[in-house]
């Protein structure tokens, strides 16, 4: 059995660190819903700009939504937050 989240208008701008738009990024993106999960990962990497996945996340939605000129930054800035990978 499955279920869906159902996030109400406006509750993902409420969500008070980056971590949990971080959490909400990945669902939309699991979701397809790419257009969708930039706002939000855009506030997730302003809220923990150190944090790689957020950038690497970020760079796919916008790779996805044929925005590459403003993906490039984004992997780049997720592959300086996580020289270990």
């Amino acid at each position: 059995m499955t279920r869906e989240v159902r996030l109400c208008d406006g509750c993902v701008e409420q969500l008070s660190t980056g971590a949990l738009q971080l959490q909400c990024g990945r669902v939309l993106l699991r979701k397809s819903d790419f257009a969708g999960a930039i706002p939000v990962l855009e506030r997730a990497v302003k809220a923990t700009p150190g944090v790689a996945e957020a950038h690497a996340l970020l760079g796919l939605a916008y790779v996805n939504t044929r925005r590459i000129e403003d993906a490039v930054p984004q992997f780049k800035a997720a592959v300086a937050g996580d020289a270990k990978n």
